[in-house]
């Protein structure tokens, strides 16, 4: 398990993701994992936006420090937002977001590592029951 960062430091970093994600400095990795998931449930460009910008505060997991940048962190988050298989069905689905914010000189981008349908359990340290 990750670290539990401070719930302002978690706020913070959902709003440096979400200027990110509206100026358009984002990408998901083009992994089979995620891939397979936007195809599934043919997620556009927009609806992805629209996941990730709905992310808040009570969908936060935890922190675990980069081993690509140093001092940088890999955030976790789960989502559960309303999706449209293959057949047509709508149903909530439980999603597994990973994201890290790099900073560059230039500006910010932000990488989605994970993208797709949650595989484990996961604990929400600020969800209140």
């Amino acid at each position: 398990m990750g670290n539990i960062h401070s719930r302002m430091l978690v706020e913070i970093t959902l709003e440096k993701m979400r200027e990110c994600v509206e100026a358009g400095e984002f990408t998901i990795l083009q992994r089979d994992s995620n891939v397979d998931f936007i195809t599934a449930y043919s997620i556009t460009e927009l609806t992805q936006k629209d996941i990730l910008l709905s992310l808040a505060i009570e969908d936060y997991c935890e922190s675990e420090p980069s081993e690509k940048v140093p001092g940088s962190y890999i955030h976790v988050f789960g989502s559960r937002p309303n999706l449209t298989d293959s057949h047509g069905k709508s149903s909530s689905v439980d999603m597994y977001v990973k994201f890290e914010i790099v900073e560059r000189p230039y500006g910010s981008i932000t990488v989605f590592i994970s993208f797709h349908e949650q595989l484990f359990p996961m604990i929400f340290p600020f969800r209140t029951k």
